[in-house]
Formats: C-alpha cells, sequence, structure tokens
C-alpha cells in the first residue's frame, strides 16, 4: 500500500490530511477500483487457463486427426493398389474367364466352392437318420 501513496504509511497520510473526510472517501474509492481491478485479473487468468486448456484439447484432437487421415490415407494406398491389379488380372482374363467370373460374382461365388447337399455324406449315421 505504501508504493500507491509515494511511501507514507496510509495511517500517517490520514493524520497530516488537511481534509480527512476526503482522504477517506479516496482511499475507499481507491480500494474499491483496486478490488475491481483484481477481480478482472483474476477473471482475465482464469479465462486464460480455460484458452490454454481448449488450445491443448485441440492441438491432441488435431494429432489424433492427422493421425486418422495419415492412417486412412494408407489404407486408401493399399486398396488402390490392390484395385489395380484385380484390373490388371481382370484384363487378362480371355473371355469364357471373364464369362465364369462374371456368373460365379453374381451368385455370389458360392456355386463353384460348396458341393451339393446330395453329394455331400451325412456325417454320422444319426445325422443321416435326420435327413431321411
Amino acid at each position: 500500500a505504501q508504493y500507491r501513496s509515494g511511501g507514507i504509511d496510509p495511517a500517517l497520510a490520514l493524520l497530516l490530511s488537511s481534509d480527512p473526510d476526503t482522504y477517506l472517501d479516496r482511499a475507499s474509492a481507491l480500494d474499491r477500483i483496486t478490488a475491481r481491478q483484481g477481480a478482472a485479473l483474476g477473471e482475465l487468468r482464469r479465462e486464460q487457463r480455460r484458452l490454454n486448456q481448449k488450445r491443448s484439447e485441440a492441438r491432441a484432437t488435431l494429432a489424433e486427426l492427422e493421425r486418422s487421415r495419415a492412417e486412412v490415407a494408407r489404407h486408401k494406398r493399399v486398396v488402390e493398389r490392390k484395385l489395380a491389379e484385380a484390373r490388371r488380372v481382370l484384363a487378362s482374363l480371355t473371355a469364357e474367364e471373364r464369362a465364369d467370373f462374371d456368373r460365379s460374382s453374381r451368385s455370389g461365388g458360392r456355386a463353384e466352392e460348396l458341393p451339393a447337399m446330395s453329394e455331400a455324406p451325412p456325417g454320422s449315421s444319426r445325422a443321416a437318420a435326420a435327413v431321411l
């Protein structure tokens, strides 16, 4: 408080004042202004902490998004390589092979993969009895 009044103790300044009421009014006003400034400064510091926290969260989110973007880009390159290879293989097929491929792809490719049920032997005698 001494730095505000030029180094004089407030009690001594009050005693030496020609008008103590005016001095007290000014001191009271100065205290209110100081309190308001302190409150404003405290609020500013709180907002700065919140802003720094948000900034930190945004950096972490951005880093995660960048990692995800890089992963998606890698996955895209793999898919594009596989697609290019599939197109090369498809382009190298004869007309008959391509027709066979088209038929199997429309049926889901299962017609050639699974044997007909009548050809499959029963798993056990109980299974054979259950089918009949």
